[in-house]
């Protein structure tokens, strides 16, 4: 009897495996008949956070992640943590 793999089979994964060579998340698109080469989200914090601004701010905002190589919320979060954070030195 062969033995199942321990981590995931799936391209470019290091997952643990727990079903038929997959991890969680690729054992799931396989059942649903999805791709199993498209990137896999991290997981959240399951926190969200809706900010309204004005249209230019975003604009601003998009420029510099896309400048930094990071994601409009990953650069809003960080221009958060900085506005929280100034004044407390």
């Amino acid at each position: 009897m062969a033995t199942m793999p321990t981590t995931c089979t799936a391209p470019a994964c290091d997952r643990g495996a727990i079903a038929r060579g997959l991890c969680q998340a690729h054992y799931q698109r396989q059942r649903r008949g999805r791709s199993l080469d498209e990137p896999i989200r991290p997981p959240g914090d399951g926190q969200q956070i809706v900010v309204r601004c004005r249209r230019g701010l975003v604009e601003r905002l998009r420029t510099r992640a896309d400048a930094a190589g990071l994601s409009l919320s990953a650069t809003v979060r960080l221009a958060l943590e900085m506005w929280l954070t100034r004044g407390e030195d």
